[in-house]
């Protein structure tokens, strides 16, 4: 388990449970006459202020160096200041007392100087980095899950992380796996071979291992330098906007007290102080997987769209609906129409109201009740139901069997083709 990331998440939680009791403390301070409890109005205005005065200081980060942690700091008393000054402003409307009234004016000013200088401080703090961390980490356990149709089949996924700034973003696996992809004509197994980068909104450490030696490093740094055009990272920083991307892996966009980000699989909406969303799901996970060794492997995944390429395969997939995978000059195609089988030499079609073989010199096309057979200028209708069934469930088990050879790996042949149907056409002939 990733102990900081486990750390991180806590200090967050508690930080959102402060503020929604001191949110809970302003309900009941505007119900204070209904309940009969006006007598301690200043007391749960002052509780109010605590909880919002701690709950920002547990948002202060600590890892961008002594200036990084003055701006978070100059931000965090900067945007309690200004949110208190509107409070009390609101307040006095309301019956609040005039000892804290008289502060609206003096919050209001040092909420925007220390924002002002938050963001003064924040250009010369230096910008998030991705770095190939020196060191050699276990990632989760066997059967990671990248996403709903992407899974990594290894004993553990061994490798130096990949970060930005303090988030992960990825490895560089030193340890050959599988990926096992979850298609709606099967599964796709497609071994790997390593060094191989791994891009994953899912990728979490788990254990240290060791420092990486300096011929793993150098490795591992090769490939990473290699596929650097593969990475998409933007940060911007103006008054009251920041904006940091890293790929699809990470993005965070604030705007004012809005923060929206998106991690590790979880879309997070914040207002602060009192409001925070979060939403996961398996279609918001993402994955880049790229090996550059003798057999370049590349596999994207997007929510349960995978795309990979591989030793002259290539595959699309939605895992439910569609799927469509080639090797050379064969094919097959699943989708909502049927399963389509072409290669160079014949077609193959099946679908809930027809089947049809197209092969040299001859066209077969079969419903529930009708067989028509082409071939050149000349066509043939045959209106037989038992004919026909039995066609269809012959080219159906053909197509379905040539669609697991090509699997495996194995390319289909025409001969199966014919021998599946000669019997029908023998008895058409007849």
């Amino acid at each position: 388990m990733n102990l900081r990331k486990a750390r991180l998440n806590f200090v967050d939680e508690l930080a959102y449970v402060l503020s929604t009791f001191s949110l809970v403390l302003i309900i009941i301070w505007l119900l204070r006459s209904p309940l009969q409890i006006s007598q301690y109005s200043r007391y749960i205005v002052y509780a109010v202020v605590f909880l919002m005065f701690f709950s920002k200081l547990l948002q202060i980060k600590v890892g961008a160096g002594v200036t990084g942690l003055v701006s978070s700091f100059a931000s965090a008393v900067g945007s309690l200041a200004l949110e208190v000054s509107i409070m009390f402003f609101v307040g006095s409307y309301l019956g609040l007392e005039q000892e804290f009234t008289r502060y609206i004016l003096p919050l209001f000013l040092t909420g925007v100087i220390l924002l002002i200088l938050s963001w003064k401080l924040g250009f010369i703090v230096p910008l998030r980095k991705t770095t190939l961390r020196k060191e050699i980490y276990s990632f989760e356990s066997k059967g990671m899950q990248l996403g709903e149709n992407l899974k990594v089949k290894a004993e553990e996924i061994i490798g130096l992380p990949i970060e930005f700034g303090n988030i992960l973003v990825g490895c560089v696996a030193i340890k050959d796996l599988d990926l096992d992809i979850n298609t709606t004509i099967g599964k796709i197994l497609i071994p790997i071979k390593t060094p191989t980068i791994i891009f994953s909104s899912s990728l979490r450490k788990k254990n240290k291992i060791r420092d990486a030696s300096t011929e793993e490093y150098e490795s591992a740094k090769s490939l990473y330098m290699s596929k650097k055009d593969e990475e998409k990272k933007s940060i911007i920083k103006l008054p009251f906007i920041e904006v940091e991307e890293y790929g699809d892996f990470y993005e965070s966009v604030r705007f004012g007290p809005i923060r929206v980000s998106e991690e590790g699989g979880e879309s997070k909406i914040s207002i602060t102080p009192f409001i925070n969303i979060v939403e996961s799901g398996k279609d918001k996970k993402k994955a880049l997987v790229l090996s550059n060794n003798k057999k370049k492997v590349i596999v994207k995944l997007n929510g349960k769209k995978v795309k990979a390429s591989w030793d002259g395969w290539k595959l699309v997939t939605d895992g439910e609906s569609y799927t469509f995978l080639r090797k050379g000059s064969v094919y097959a195609k699943d989708s909502i129409d049927g399963l389509m089988l072409k290669t160079m030499n014949y077609t193959l079609k099946v679908s809930e109201s027809s089947v049809s073989v197209d092969i040299p010199g001859i066209k077969l096309v079969a419903t529930p009740k009708l067989l028509v057979l082409s071939s050149g200028s000349r066509s043939q209708r045959i209106e037989d139901q038992e004919i026909s069934r039995r066609f269809i469930e012959s080219v159906a088990r053909i197509i379905r069997n040539q669609v697991s050879d090509l699997l495996n790996g194995i390319e289909p042949d025409i001969a199966d083709v014919y021998a599946g149907i000669d019997s029908i056409l023998k008895k058409v002939g007849g």
